[in-house]
């Protein structure tokens, strides 16, 4: 078992393909293909040159826009190529990232100011805590991006209460200007944030930071230690959420939850 757990660990990600039909989505967006990278960890047990490969196989299936939901890396001698094997996307809308708590725990000012010249020269999009708009085919929508409720420089994880107020504080900003007349995308690392995003209409959540509790069957009873959104689907009135087990880890050890990489095709619900 110790064997088939290291092995799926390492193993390269599987490449996952969803067709997402949503109540909320506009006509002219039908067909956009979104990917998702989450969870990298590039450190110790995962390389900077297999984050450039999940990308060049992602770019294969065409996307129109990547998003990386959190976990980008663990050690901040890779910064510089890690961030160069996320600008090697070619999804015609660009990448669009937020942070996770493992940007948080160390190294965030490099980390940060390698996000500031990647979007200076166009490359990435960092969101903390706000919205930007893009356009497809001429149409508009929003992408909500939050941060994830944790102090800085800390690896103490909030009390409950703590936690919730930081993510109504995070929704509360991100969504301060957003249209509603206007499709929403929200990315966040912890999928807690999924009640909120739905209570302000975004039509799809994507989120990562569970490795899916890397585990199986025990992690649907850990797991829940982190979150009651675990892995999968999930829906709230007309919004939905994917939580994505990640392409990475910490230590290498999975059983059940082999690592991913993710694509959404878009269509409206008839």
């Amino acid at each position: 078992m110790l064997f088939r757990s290291v092995y799926e660990a390492m193993s390269s990600p599987q490449l996952r393909h969803f067709d997402v039909y949503l109540e909320q989505l506009p006509p002219a967006l039908e067909g956009m293909k979104i990917a998702q990278i989450t969870d990298s960890h590039v450190g110790d047990f995962v390389s900077s040159a297999e984050l450039a490969s999940a990308v060049s196989r992602l770019n294969a299936e065409k996307p129109d826009l990547l998003v990386m939901t959190g976990d980008l890396l663990d050690d901040e001698r890779q910064l510089a190529s890690t961030f160069a094997a996320l600008a090697s996307a070619n999804a015609p809308l660009g990448v669009v990232a937020v942070l996770g708590n493992h940007e948080k725990y160390q190294g965030l000012p490099a980390i940060l100011q390698q996000y500031k010249n990647a979007e200076t020269s166009g490359q990435i999009r960092l969101l903390v805590d706000e919205k930007m708009n893009l356009s497809y085919r001429g149409t508009e929508f929003q992408i909500v991006g939050v941060d994830y409720p944790i102090l800085p420089d800390s690896r103490r994880k909030l009390a409950e209460t703590a936690k919730l107020e930081y993510l109504q504080s995070s929704a509360k900003k991100a969504f301060s200007d957003v249209t509603r007349e206007q499709w929403i995308l929200s990315l966040t690392h912890h999928p807690d944030f999924f009640d909120l995003a739905a209570a302000n209409q975004a039509s799809l959540s994507l989120a990562g930071h569970t490795h899916g509790g890397q585990a199986l069957p025990l992690g649907y009873t850990v797991g829940r230690l982190w979150s009651d959104y675990l892995k999968g689907w999930f829906q709230l009135q007309q919004s939905q959420m994917y939580v994505s087990v990640g392409m990475g880890h910490i230590w290498p050890y999975r059983l059940g939850v082999p690592t991913e990489i993710v694509t959404f095709t878009l269509h409206t619900k008839k």
